[in-house]
């Protein structure tokens, strides 16, 4: 008998097992893995990282995984990876492999700021040799708010600064107006200065009102191109107060010369307001003086066409002689006009008639008509009413009344509507609740978009805002934005966009400080309170504009002096 040595008998043996299937292998032609051998794919790393904040727009995501992906599970133009806003909108990417075994997302465009997303890898993510994604994965992240810039002194002179104003272009442009005292004399010239969007910068201050003359508080608009219209009144013949204007070109940057566009020199004439309609024709408004105590004051309007100019003054509407309150005044695209003013007898209640009106000026007819917005009312005197249209011709107006036990200390925010529809006014006023027991409000202040979405800020001790409801027409309870601020002035601005900046001033210990907050519109909280300058201390008298991309430019006098500061929005 042939012996085989025991090495060889061994192998002999191996192989007659092999042949015969043995050994645990496997029929399907030889994979010896058993079913949890193969590691399930999955991600490994995401950037940015799951609930970062403050992330860039232009931001690249990436997703790290365990093992090499198939590169055509994860395309463009398939639905294995995607990202999605908070308001659940879809957003376009480019997708790409970056290692064999990581995947970019590019967006398309920069994401909008001050927004939730959330990247989804789906099941339809495979592995090179097949194997799925074993579970759904998704992580999420929030893109930064815009910035603010460092707080500019806008005038270099040593009189000190009152009654600024502001206008902004679609573009982003701006011109500042004010008034600015000569030393320490009792002369007064009203200065501009210009902001250019594409370059950054304001320009040099220029002065646009004689230095010679008691110029009085200024107004400013400017069209759909960016031309821009000033008046002002100033001191003339005797002391006695007219109207003046003047143009600024922003093809070539140049003034006009200054026009008086007032009736003569016999009446004071002052409080001029002035804006721009859809067709770049400019409309000016006025209260113009009676020639006796016993007589009404008349409002008094002025049209500039371009190329033939200022039409002539025309007298509008009798208003009360014992007007306490500014008017206010708003121009919509077709030309017609709203004011809204305080008819007052008597400075104290419960004698005060205090009516609130809104006087309409029709551009077709070319004719005054006015509506008592609010009747005699016992509450106490009403102040700082306000007025804007929206782009369909509806008009808001807003205004507060003191309270009987602390006048003008705590006060009641009273809102009205006028539908373009109908032609008329509530039949009765909104009073505005907020979140104090007693439902105070005071110094209201009113923003609109495109959309004909609508707000109203109001002080209750803590800066407050309001949003309109367009399909009941009602407003919502206001929402407070700010910790307690002191007997803060707010004011309000909103991008076509649904974007809204809110800015006022804070009393904190022996200082007036600026702050603001936002609300985006993909993200519609307001966010917490940020302190925007850090300069005098003595912050008062904040004025906002935006633009249609949502960046702003905001003034404010501090100390005498005028400062600006420009949230970008980008």
């Amino acid at each position: 008998m042939l012996r085989l040595p025991f090495p060889l008998l061994t192998l002999a043996i191996g192989l007659s097992l092999a042949a015969c299937g043995g050994g645990g292998g496997s029929s399907d032609g030889g994979n010896t893995d058993t079913p949890d051998s193969q590691a399930a794919l999955k991600v490994t790393s995401v950037t940015p990282s799951n609930a970062a904040t403050d992330v860039e727009p232009d931001v690249t995501l990436e997703a790290q995984f365990s093992d090499d992906i198939l590169p055509s599970s994860a395309t463009s133009s398939s639905d294995s990876l995607q990202l999605t806003s908070s308001q659940g909108v879809t957003v376009p990417v480019t997708v790409s492999l970056d290692t064999a075994s990581s995947v970019t997302l590019q967006p398309n465009s920069p994401l909008d700021l001050l927004t939730r997303y959330t990247v989804t890898a789906t099941t339809d993510i495979s592995d090179a040799q097949g194997h799925a994604l074993a579970d759904e994965y998704q992580w999420s992240f929030m893109t930064r708010d815009g910035t603010w810039a460092d707080a500019q002194l806008l005038e270099h002179e040593a009189g000190s600064v009152s009654y600024p104003a502001l206008a902004v272009d679609a573009q982003g442009n701006a011109l500042a107006v004010w008034r600015q005292q000569q030393n320490d004399t009792s002369n007064y010239q009203i200065h501009s200065r210009y902001y250019n969007a594409a370059q950054g910068q304001w320009d040099a201050p220029t002065v646009i009102g004689d230095s010679d003359v008691y110029g009085m508080k200024p107004d400013v608009a400017m069209d759909s191109q960016g031309n821009a219209m000033v008046v002002w009144g100033r001191a003339v013949d005797a002391q006695v107060y007219q109207i003046f204007a003047r143009h600024r070109s922003v093809d070539s940057g140049d003034w006009s010369s200054t026009e008086r566009i007032s009736s003569d020199n016999i009446n004071d004439e002052n409080d001029p307001r002035v804006a721009f309609d859809g067709n770049d024709n400019a409309m000016a408004v006025w209260i113009k003086e009676a020639d006796d105590t016993s007589s009404p004051d008349q409002l008094t309007a002025n049209h500039y066409h371009p190329g033939s100019g200022w039409s002539g003054p025309e007298n509008g509407f009798d208003i009360d002689k014992n007007i306490h309150e500014p008017l206010d005044f708003a121009l919509n695209s077709n030309g017609n006009a709203m004011v809204v003013w305080v008819n007052s007898h008597d400075d104290y209640p419960p004698d005060a008639e205090n009516r609130v009106i809104a006087s309409r000026y029709d551009s077709q007819a070319h004719s005054w008509s006015s509506t008592e917005l609010e009747g005699y009312h016992a509450l106490g005197n009403a102040h700082g009413p306000t007025v804007i249209f929206d782009t369909t011709g509806n008009a808001y107006a807003a205004w507060w009344r003191d309270k009987q036990d602390n006048p003008r200390i705590f006060g009641q925010q009273f809102v009205s509507y006028y539908s373009a529809d109908t032609g008329g006014w509530d039949t009765s006023p909104t009073r505005i609740l907020g979140g104090r027991e007693d439902n105070e409000g005071r110094f209201p202040s009113l923003a609109t978009n495109k959309q004909g979405q609508t707000l109203v800020a109001f002080e209750v001790g803590e800066p407050y805002v309001s949003r309109f409801q367009s399909a009941d027409k009602s407003w919502q309870t206001a929402e407070q934005v700010g910790d307690y601020a002191g007997a803060a002035l707010s004011r309000l601005a909103i991008d076509d966009n649904g974007n809204a900046l809110l800015v006022w001033t804070k009393d904190e210990n022996t200082a007036t400080n600026l702050f603001a907050s936002r609300s985006a519109a993909a993200a519609p909280a307001w966010t917490d309170e940020t302190r925007i300058e850090s300069v005098g201390g003595d912050a008062s008298r904040p004025l906002i504009k935006m633009d249609d991309q949502g960046n702003a430019v905001v003034v404010w006098v501090d100390t005498g002096s005028l400062y600006a500061t420009r949230f970008r929005f980008e």
